[in-house]
């Protein structure tokens, strides 16, 4: 009777203690689920500290860049423009005056010279900050710039857009910068004869689609095209503004190049 009570006596504390362990185990589960995901949040407010800090640092050295732009297209246009400008009012003065057939000929040729120095020199100034980009915006600057490209460089080019949108400053300048590296690719690299911008809209994004008919690339010359530093300053750009990117290509059927801005980010579509 004796044994039979301590058997009854041992078997509740046994259950209790297997209770208890099960107990501590789910205990310690449970802080290390909590410490987790704490740790992981903690990660993550770390990563998006880190990615605003670079977003930051991004935007200002871009800022500074355009600064510097600004600073460089004033110099040409108001300092190395006029000087220009007024070499060629004294040669013109000259040219009224009675020379012989051979000086006659050099002021001719020194005028030309000075006038395309002059337009270089606008070119150049354009190129840095174009004054219709911060006037009338990026449609109104794209749209002259697609135009000088046409009739400069003898290429059909193709602007359209489905709406007169209206972008921020950034945005403006951003989009701008983009396209215009851009054409300098096309330019340089493509052999091209074709290119084509559009602006359209869809139900939730702005696709603005850039291509040319040029020779292409293979996904080798486009994985080397990615690494360098004109295209590594358009996906910069493309992520200030919280764009997507998208280039494809083939050998010999020209390049395409999708930037895909959400409708939220655009200040007005009408």
């Amino acid at each position: 009777m004796d044994q039979s009570s301590g058997v009854d006596t041992t078997l509740p504390l046994i259950l209790l203690g297997v209770i208890g362990m099960l107990l501590l185990a789910l205990a310690i589960i449970v802080f290390f689920i909590v410490y987790q995901r704490r740790l992981f949040a903690q990660q993550d407010q770390i990563r998006g500290m880190e990615a605003a800090y670079q977003k930051d640092l991004l935007e200002s050295t871009i800022a500074a860049q355009e600064v510097e732009r600004k600073r460089v297209a004033t110099d040409l246009h108001d300092g190395v423009g006029s000087i220009l400008s007024a070499i060629r009012l004294y040669v013109a003065q000259f040219a009224t005056t009675e020379r012989s057939d051979d000086f006659q000929e050099l002021i001719t040729e020194t005028k030309d010279m000075v006038d395309t120095a002059i337009e270089q020199t606008r070119g150049i100034a354009h190129n840095l900050l174009p004054t219709t980009l911060d006037r009338f915006g990026v449609l109104r600057a794209l749209h002259d710039l697609c135009q000088r490209i046409q009739k400069l460089n003898g290429l059909d080019v193709h602007f359209h857009t489905d709406q007169p949108y209206t972008f921020t400053k950034q945005q403006d300048l951003a989009i701008y910068r983009i396209i215009q590296e851009l054409l300098n690719n096309t330019l340089k690299h493509a052999q091209a004869s074709t290119i084509t911008l559009h602006f359209e809209q869809h139900p939730t994004a702005l696709h603005i689609r850039y291509s040319d008919n040029g020779q292409g690339m293979n996904p080798t010359e486009i994985q080397a095209l990615s690494t360098g530093l004109g295209f590594k300053s358009i996906e910069t750009r493309v992520n200030l503004i919280n764009g997507t990117l998208e280039v494809t290509s083939e050998k010999g059927q020209g390049i395409q190049v999708t930037i895909t801005l959400p409708s939220r980010e655009i200040l007005d579509i009408t």
